[in-house]
């Protein structure tokens, strides 16, 4: 007598791993998002340095601005 798996058996696995997948698929999307939030917090910080050293070594900030300078001094 032959050994086979059934339609129902195949089905049956199918839609566990189809279930395992759509579970790994939307962890790593929150993943994505976080990572992208946590790069752009780090490129923010830099550019702080970055304008913070340009004000220590010219007094300016970019664009020219004279620093801490309002335009309404009322």
């Amino acid at each position: 007598m032959k050994k086979s798996f059934t339609l129902v058996e195949m089905t049956t696995v199918l839609a566990i791993v189809a279930a395992l997948l759509v579970i790994v698929a939307v962890s790593l999307a929150g993943q994505s998002r976080r990572a992208k939030g946590a790069k752009t917090q780090g490129d923010l910080a830099s550019i702080r340095v970055a304008i913070i050293g340009l004000y220590a070594d010219t007094g300016k900030f970019p664009g020219g601005c004279p620093a801490f300078v309002t335009a309404n001094p009322d």
